[in-house]
């Protein structure tokens, strides 16, 4: 016996829900670890999270053969007449979670993107520091309290 199509959907949608919530979750976990530089707990979630995405891609490959199925081509309008078709408004209820959530899930990433650059980049200045090397575009004080370019390379006892 064939699945009727509404539950079909709507086991789909409620999959990529769960997934997206989790990823949301793994995501400010992520916040956290980054803010605390604690290297074994991102590379933990980091595993978690690629489980996550590919549960997310499972679904929209679900949805995808939902769609091929239906002998509809896969874009947003045609899943959007698909839900209109199943009459279930707790169904495009979810689905509207569904694309709230995958858009808090970008901006979460996206603040945490920021924040990994920006610990790169003062890793990259303490590196520096300690190697000897000033950044060309750095002014520093001289004797007679003037400030020149940086125009030599400084040990740390030095700096």
């Amino acid at each position: 016996m064939a699945t009727p199509l509404p539950f079909k959907i709507a086991q789909t949608v409620q999959q990529e829900l769960n997934a997206a919530n989790a990823l949301f979750d793994l995501l400010q976990q992520e916040s956290d670890a980054l803010g605390s530089r604690d290297t074994e707990l991102l590379a933990t979630i980091i595993e978690r999270k690629n489980q996550e995405l590919v549960n997310l891609a499972q679904g929209a490959n679900k949805r995808f053969t939902i769609l091929t199925e239906q002998k509809l081509t896969h874009n947003q309008q045609n899943w959007m007449l698909l839900l209109g078709r199943c009459r279930d408004e707790k169904l495009l209820q979810q689905w509207r979670a569904l694309e709230q959530q995958i858009k808090a899930c970008k901006q979460e990433n996206e603040t945490n993107g920021k924040l990994l650059a920006r610990s790169q980049r003062v890793l990259a200045k303490l590196t520096g520091v300690l190697r000897g090397q000033a950044e060309s575009n750095q002014e520093l004080y001289n004797r007679k309290g003037g400030h020149s370019a940086a125009k030599r390379n400084l040990t740390y006892a030095q700096a």
